[in-house]
């Protein structure tokens, strides 16, 4: 998975941008909840992993302390997006415990569809 770290103090992102990076969220989570159904718990952790490592770099630009955070209020998508990738990283439990990953996956899910909604 590839995301990009909306730079939001620097460039002006459109809502299509933001959308289409919501949605490749949700397309890993329901290839990490297919493989959770399939029995492949290997491949559900290495899915988890991957939208983590992304959620982590997201976090990371967005509390800089050079990160003019006024400037993304301007948007209610872009604050609703930055409020969405802080809980969808931060009310995740245990991520790395294979038995709390379907709860992790919903828990980025709700997050990531409330964005759009």
């Amino acid at each position: 998975m590839k995301t990009t770290v909306f730079q939001f103090d620097k460039i002006t992102v459109s809502d299509q941008s933001i959308n289409q990076q919501v949605d490749q969220y949700l397309a890993k989570i329901s290839e990490g909840n297919q493989y959770l159904d399939d029995g492949e718990i290997t491949q559900a952790m290495d899915i988890l992993k991957d939208i983590n490592y992304n959620l982590n770099a997201e976090c990371r630009e967005y509390t800089k302390a050079t990160f003019s955070q006024h400037l993304i209020f301007k948007s209610n998508l872009t604050s609703r997006y930055c409020n969405g990738i802080f809980k969808a990283k931060f009310d995740q439990k245990q991520w790395m415990n294979p038995h709390t990953l379907r709860r992790n996956f919903l828990e980025i899910y709700r997050h990531m569809f409330d964005i759009n909604h």
